[in-house]
Order: structure tokens, then C-alpha cells, then sequence
């Protein structure tokens, strides 16, 4: 699939759901800046957990009201600049931008989110 080769190219981690937000594609760098593999059974309302997904700074996963994904299954366009990652001892804060695409009759076809991390360390320049 050529879609598939274009989008694990790409720099920015690409996050898909499906409508009843089940995970369905991640790319290359999103795997890696998340640490696990896609999990397709997950509930959106687990994510969080799953990726271990914090607001940055607290040890409160990333509350679910303004996560991008869930805002992508309300029909709306979201970013969020204040969520980190902890992985196998590291902690790497992200951007994330959740968009819903729309089919012709205008119903939500797909959601998707953009994913943009460091892995580098807070102090490294």
C-alpha cells in the first residue's frame, strides 16, 4: 500500500481511530515516540493508560476531555501541547493534534492525530 510507505516516512507520528475509536494505524514514528505497537482492541478511554499518557508535570494521566482523539470523535480539530509520554524510564513531552475527516454526506469518516516528540532530554540543546 503506497499510503502506508507515504505516512511511515513521514517525520510527525500519525495516530488513526476508527468511529468508535479503536486504534486502527500508527506509522513508524508514532510507534516509536508512543513505545508500544498499536492496539486495535483498546477503547479510546484506555489510551491514556495503555501509552501512559500524562498532563506534563503531574502524575495525572492526560484528562479525557481534552484529549485530541475523543475532541476528533466530537467533530472537532484539537491541540495540545501539555502531554508527555513515560516510556522505559523516559519522559517525552508531545504535541498532539487531533482532526476528524469527514466523508461526503459529512459524517465523520475517520480521525486521525499527529503526534510531535523528542525523545531528547529537557536539558540536552
Amino acid at each position: 500500500m503506497e499510503f502506508k510507505n507515504f505516512f511511515d516516512a513521514l517525520p510527525l507520528g500519525v495516530f488513526v481511530v476508527d468511529a468508535q475509536g479503536r486504534p486502527v494505524y500508527a506509522n513508524l514514528a508514532a510507534i516509536e515516540l508512543l513505545g508500544k505497537g498499536l492496539w486495535p482492541e483498546a477503547a479510546i478511554d484506555r489510551l491514556n493508560d495503555i501509552y501512559q499518557a500524562y498532563q506534563i508535570g503531574t502524575n495525572q494521566l492526560y484528562p479525557l476531555t481534552e484529549q485530541p482523539l475523543l475532541r476528533a470523535l466530537q467533530g472537532e480539530s484539537h491541540q495540545v501541547d501539555d502531554m508527555e509520554i513515560r516510556q522505559g524510564g523516559q519522559i517525552i513531552p508531545l504535541e498532539v493534534t487531533g482532526t476528524p475527516i469527514f466523508d461526503q454526506q459529512g459524517s465523520i469518516a475517520i480521525r486521525h492525530g499527529g503526534v510531535k516528540g523528542s525523545t531528547r532530554s529537557p536539558t540536552e540543546k
